[in-house]
């Protein structure tokens, strides 16, 4: 009689304990196919942004090796404001110097950094560096807001 009253339990539980795992299974491989989704999305920007840092790096030495230009115009014309981030203008910048030993924000190197390299080369373009004190004013208009927005 035990025995027949156990298997009744267990063959009234087995279905709700099955639709229960096949809930939660379901569940499971939906979560997994969206976080699969957000990490191929995640690897493709990331070779976008691997392919631009290449360009503007590559664009940047033709123009360092033909002796045509080394510095922060050679940047602007290679395109550095396509890059998305402050870590993408570094690492640019970075391998810059590491290929060719000069730092190509010269001078003005500790001043930019200070200010932000990226929100820098998305401030400036080629008219406005050929102004005489164009790259200073653009670092001073920099640092007034990021002073007035310290200061909030």
């Amino acid at each position: 009689m035990t025995l027949t009253f156990i298997e009744i339990i267990i063959s009234l539980i087995s279905p709700i304990v099955a639709i229960y795992l096949f809930s939660a299974n379901k569940k499971f491989i939906l979560k997994q196919s969206k976080d699969n989704d957000e990490y191929i999305k995640q690897l493709h920007s990331e070779k976008i942004s691997i392919e631009k840092m290449d360009g503007v790096i590559a664009s940047f030495l033709a123009m360092y090796n033909a002796s045509k230009d080394t510095g922060i115009s050679a940047l602007i014309k290679s395109g550095i404001k396509s890059l998305n981030n402050e870590h993408e203008v570094n690492y640019t910048v970075a391998e810059i110097h590491n290929r060719t030993g000069k730092h190509p924000l010269g001078n003005y190197k500790a001043q930019i950094e200070q200010a932000g390299v990226a929100i820098f080369f998305q401030k400036i373009d080629l008219p406005t560096f050929k102004i005489n004190g164009g790259i200073e004013k653009i670092i001073a208009e920099i640092n007034l807001k990021k002073n007035q927005h310290n200061n909030k």
